[in-house]
């Protein structure tokens, strides 16, 4: 003789509840999903546009203070992007020179251009409350506060320590869109000339 199984009022609110808790669920996954989603889309764009804009360092050169003192004084390089770079903004750049015993950096001086004459009025005595880097365009710079593909920028700082020779330093140039570009030399133990050649 057969059974007949019945299904109480108890067991039907039970399978009632378990359907609304997964439907429940299901909602906060798919949102969480979407979420996250628009979250790696943005942050994938952002690493994209960070590892494509880069700055390449063309020469690197130091100069006396005075000729045949045998130290640098002032700090020059040239740069240009990067094969493939998209366009970076120089507006919040700095520039930072790293010694064995200390480390300065340098926000960017957008009223002057490197001539001897605006790099020697950044006098020694306020570095330490406000350092700056003069940038000098000199191909194309269609577009004032951007590096773009074909520009090439010349670069100097006035050093508020002189580098001696045998000297290790590091280099770097950052700005806030790009990935910076950053560079280890050595002077060499004998400099005898004004202008001393450092890169390449």
């Amino acid at each position: 003789m057969g059974k007949k199984a019945e299904a109480g009022i108890g067991a039907l609110i039970l399978f009632i509840a378990i359907v609304l808790v997964a439907a429940a669920a299901a909602a906060v996954f798919i949102s969480t999903s979407s979420n996250l989603q628009g979250r790696a889309v943005s942050t994938a764009s952002g690493a994209q546009k960070q590892v494509s804009a880069r700055i390449q360092f063309i020469n690197i050169w130091g100069e006396n203070a005075t000729a045949n003192n045998g130290y640098i004084g002032d700090l020059y390089f040239k740069v240009k992007l990067a094969p493939g770079s998209d366009s970076i903004s120089i507006n919040n750049s700095y520039v930072a020179v790293s010694v064995p015993t200390s480390r300065i950096t340098y926000r960017w001086n957008s009223s002057s251009g490197c001539s001897a004459l605006n790099l020697s009025n950044v006098s020694n005595s306020n570095m330490s409350n406000s350092p700056k880097f003069l940038i000098t365009p000199r191909i194309n710079y269609a577009r004032a506060g951007y590096i773009q593909d074909g520009d090439l920028l010349d670069f100097c700082v006035r050093l508020p320590a002189n580098i001696t020779g045998d000297t290790q330093f590091t280099l770097q140039f950052a700005t806030t869109g790009g990935t910076p570009a950053s560079i280890t030399l050595t002077t060499p133990s004998v400099m005898a000339d004004n202008k001393v050649a450092l890169y390449p």
